[in-house]
């Protein structure tokens, strides 16, 4: 549910019953994700879908492991790939969906890095640090907000010794509120290059997804065919999967799908109207991402 702003200003007026009435009406809005298109698959750059499958034959390599063991185990290694496949996904729709700052700008240039003159190493600018939060205060957010990013994030968060999120989105640190909350994304870093990062507010963003194997389509006939739901281990995401046995061919197909939309806070505001709680940042600083060695002096 959105609501719309209130925008007005204050003014010093005497009452008088002859007032001229502006009526000012709320107005709310449900946005509504009917998940229709086609779910994630896995599939190769041409759009070719991808199951795994297993065959009586190659099973039988195997001495020290059972049947079970191994395709159990081959599927979970499947079910990883496919999330890390999903993020890579849904990270490249969520760079397309950054805001402005207060001033309108989508990308926000700051020199996060400083050369110390005497040592020559790269330190924290302080003031860049400052206006991070200035930013986020300017667009009015609330809470602690989180960033996203790649290799200079990944630098900053330690150069600030922030302690971030694991791959299972566990606090390895019981963040304080003074810290943001900082997750590593290496996809990040082919979406919006190693030097710029994301900045959002609490809410802002949100995965909405749909399983089609849950309640009645949710199907166990195990010699023939399953349709179900396993929840990852990793991330608690629940994944649609299908399972079949070809009697015939003696072989074994498993795969995996999820529907899935990337739910975003509408711009707009008083004055912002392209503010979403989302803002992007670059490192524009004249310090290499990577340091380097100096030249080897000639023999």
């Amino acid at each position: 549910m959105t609501n719309t702003p209130y925008c007005f200003e204050l003014c010093t007026t005497a009452f008088d019953c002859d007032d001229t009435k502006t009526l000012l009406q709320p107005v709310s809005g449900e946005i509504v994700f009917d998940l229709t298109d086609p779910p994630y698959r896995p599939c190769n750059g041409d759009g070719d879908v991808y199951t795994l499958y297993f065959e009586d034959a190659d099973l039988e390599k195997y001495c020290t492991t059972t049947d079970t063991s191994w395709i159990s185990e081959q599927i979970a290694r499947f079910i990883a790939r496919f999330e890390e496949s999903l993020d890579a996904a849904i990270a490249t729709i969520f760079a397309t969906k950054v805001g402005t700052t207060f001033d309108g700008d989508s990308i926000t240039n700051l020199p996060f890095f400083v050369t110390n003159s005497t040592t020559g190493t790269s330190v924290i600018n302080h003031d860049s640090m400052w206006f991070l939060d200035q930013n986020f205060n300017d667009i009015q957010g609330q809470g602690q907000y989180a960033l996203i990013g790649g290799k200079i994030l990944n630098k900053i968060g330690t150069f600030q010794k922030w302690a971030g999120l694991n791959d299972m989105g566990i606090d390895l640190a019981a963040i304080p509120d003074l810290n943001p909350y900082l997750y590593y994304d290496r996809n990040m870093d082919s979406i919006l290059g190693q030097t710029d990062f994301i900045q959002v507010a609490p809410g802002a963003a949100q995965l909405v997804t749909w399983n089609r194997y849950e309640g009645e389509k949710n199907r166990r006939v195990t010699d023939l065919y399953s349709h179900g739901t396993i929840v990852s281990p990793a991330t608690g995401l629940p994944i649609d999967w299908k399972w079949r046995y070809d009697f015939d061919c003696e072989k074994w197909y498993f795969e995996a799908s999820l529907h899935a939309e990337l739910a975003v806070v509408p711009p707009g505001g008083c004055g912002t109207a392209g503010v979403n709680g989302i803002l992007r940042y670059h490192e524009c600083s004249l310090t290499d991402l990577v340091p380097e060695c100096p030249e080897s002096p000639e023999s």
